[in-house]
């Protein structure tokens, strides 16, 4: 149980509170919530259709409960809430835990470069001195020989880069060379939100919704569609492939507003409304401000909840690592709940990508497998089209889209699509902790 919040971080917890309940006793938590806090007719999913959630209905109701995943996020104050906890040192409650509902938000986007319609690159200069640096200290390496580079190593000299074809990270997980393109299966991507002006998606089917009050699902902050674009777009206007599903069908869950920032309520609604839709694949590169290690009841009861109705979460570790000042920090939250499947970074010589984080010693705080996370060529909002970005962000919709894949050929679901990806993955000489099962590889 966690201990109830004094004076609010406003850039970190909403004041309000998640509460899980045990799978099977839902309608008596909520009883015992009416009769200690007072929260009583919050909305419930039963009345929305298929999950499209009213979020000014819902805040103005001051909480709601999300059947399929047995939570329900409430406004209740510091008296109200040491009752609950009171209550809950009775193990026959039917109230697993309450926890404080965090602040969400777009996992930030590094060393962006600008395009022009694919054909321009302004590279900032703080990505130039990185290559100089990371030059710098391999030929250090070489000098000294820190580093023998051999016949035997070959992955040190393998390196993967952008063709006019295809982008490096399709070729790095065999996509490029897979019979399959996501046909009928169903992707939510829960982000910023989608460009649905963008001319690569045209005649494609898109479901969405808005879980972000007064604000329409359509993307002005980009990371969403960015992340569409890579697990389930298509080709660019000059040919190049960048997408991997891209028969796929896109469901779009606008979580994060158009500056990039939400909340537990709107992130758990979103997967509400994806399982409600019998989406397979849900993925989500978003986390808090602020490195948080311990995992948390509820995202682990909602991932595993999700798995046994057919539906895998698939979430960004984070970009709090600085591996080169010897900062590994952690995989963050939703990613660090043994339920959900967490997404480390490569960089195009698979090797971890300076932000990727390592695995802690907490259980489910451990990477599961790895994807290409550095200059990621994939589509943005108009006018702009097409950015280049690195980040987990960006190695979790490969993850996601290659999930559909394996969905397709196998018509596997849950459990056994977990198991496809991380046995099927191809592994590298690079710890565990960096990269779980390796990288992850399209059937």
């Amino acid at each position: 149980m966690n201990p109830l919040i004094g004076d609010v971080n406003k850039n970190v917890y909403t004041g309000r509170y998640i509460v899980t309940f045990r799978q099977d006793a839902i309608q008596d938590g909520m009883r015992l919530l009416n009769n200690l806090t007072g929260v009583k007719n919050i909305p419930t999913t039963s009345d929305f259709i298929e999950g499209n959630w009213n979020i000014d209905q819902v805040k103005s109701a001051k909480g709601a409960v999300y059947e399929k995943l047995g939570v329900a996020v409430i406004e209740a104050d510091e008296q109200q809430m040491m009752q609950l906890q009171m209550a809950n040192e009775d193990e026959k409650t039917s109230i697993i835990a309450y926890e404080p509902e965090l602040m969400m938000h777009a996992i930030e986007d590094l060393n962006p470069i600008e395009l022009n319609n694919g054909n321009d690159a302004n590279i900032p200069l703080s990505y130039i001195k990185g290559c100089r640096d990371e030059i710098d200290s391999l030929y250090q390496r070489l000098v000294s020989g820190d580093l023998n580079i051999s016949t035997t190593d070959q992955q040190v000299m393998e390196v993967y880069e952008d063709t006019s074809m295809e982008t490096w990270g399709l070729q790095a997980t065999n996509v490029n060379n897979s019979q399959y393109s996501g046909r009928g299966i169903r992707v939510a991507v829960l982000d910023t939100g989608f460009d649905f002006s963008h001319p690569d998606f045209r005649g494609r089917r898109i479901e969405s919704q808005s879980f972000v009050s007064g604000e329409t699902v359509q993307d002005v902050h980009g990371h969403g569609t960015h992340c569409i674009g890579t697990a389930c777009g298509a080709r660019s206007n000059t040919g190049q492939r960048y997408g991997v599903a891209y028969e796929s069908e896109i469901y779009v869950g606008k979580v994060l507003g158009n500056s990039g920032n939400g909340d537990d309520m709107g992130v758990l609604a979103g997967i509400e409304w994806a399982l409600s839709n019998n989406c397979h694949i849900i993925s989500m590169s978003l986390g808090p401000a602020v490195p948080i290690c311990t995992t948390t009841i509820a995202y682990e009861q909602v991932g595993q909840r999700a798995l046994q109705q057919g539906g895998l979460i698939i979430a960004a570790a984070g970009n709090t690592a600085n591996r080169g000042r010897g900062n590994f920090s952690c995989v963050g939250r939703p990613a660090n709940s043994k339920s959900i499947m967490a997404v480390a970074a490569l960089n195009n010589r698979l090797q971890a990508a300076s932000f990727s984080p390592r695995s802690g010693n907490n259980e489910g705080g451990e990477i599961d497998i790895a994807a290409p996370g550095v200059r990621i060529f994939s589509s943005w909002t108009l006018p702009n089209r097409y950015k280049i970005i690195d980040g987990t962000s960006m190695a979790t919709p490969h993850v996601s889209g290659i999930a559909a894949l394996f969905a397709e050929a196998y018509q596997a679901r849950g459990y056994q699509l977990w198991q496809l990806l991380s046995s099927n993955a191809r592994r590298l000489s690079l710890p565990n902790l960096d990269v779980g099962a390796g990288i992850v590889q399209a059937p």
